[in-house]
């Protein structure tokens, strides 16, 4: 026996790869410094991307912008830890966020025809708070967070299309389709 080949299970010749040796040789992967990076930079773009989404409508940034940070985060994570990492961040599937983004974001900008304006005109509200003296909330927030949630369900769609991981085996009979189908064998 060669210095290559050992008697551990993982080696056995098969064709099948188990999914606990698969994450096994991932994990040994993983580098310290990315992970140890990653608890820093997560976050911190995270704020980011809240501070584009909220200053948006005034200054540049705004859901788009703030969709892409999310993005960009979420691209960390998943080299840092996978789409297992990625998946246990939200808790709403990729479908749900991007249906909620747009149809927040298409209720934004038809409002305000329903009420006899014009589309995607916007409202305002001022109050003068004691902490945060004075406030200034419009309607466009809500057609930036739309925006946001669109952009981050698309990239979660992006890594759950992509980035599963999954070995398939070579031998096995591919019809193309996506379902899974139960043999059926007819004796005669």
């Amino acid at each position: 026996m060669s210095d290559s080949m050992s008697s551990t299970p993982e080696n056995v010749e098969s064709n099948e790869v188990s999914p606990r040796t698969l994450r096994d040789r991932l994990a040994v992967g993983r580098m310290l410094i990315l992970d140890t990076s990653m608890r820093i930079l997560y976050p911190s773009i995270l704020v980011l991307a809240l501070y584009f989404l909220f200053a948006g409508h005034n200054r540049p940034g705004g859901g788009f912008v703030s969709g892409l940070m999310v993005g960009a985060a979420l691209s960390l994570r998943f080299v840092s830890g996978g789409v297992e990492a990625v998946r246990s961040t939200f808790r709403l599937s990729s479908h749900m966020t991007l249906g909620i983004g747009l149809a927040l974001s298409a209720a934004t900008a038809l409002m305000p025809v329903l009420l006899g304006g014009s589309i995607l005109e916007h409202g305002e509200l001022e109050y003068d708070l004691p902490i945060f003296h004075h406030v200034k909330l419009t309607s466009t927030f809500s057609f930036d967070l739309g925006v946001a949630l669109v952009v981050i369900g698309l990239i979660l769609m992006a890594f759950e299309a992509f980035g599963d991981g999954r070995i398939e085996d070579p031998g096995a009979e591919d019809d193309g389709s996506d379902v899974r189908r139960p043999k059926v064998r007819i004796r005669r």
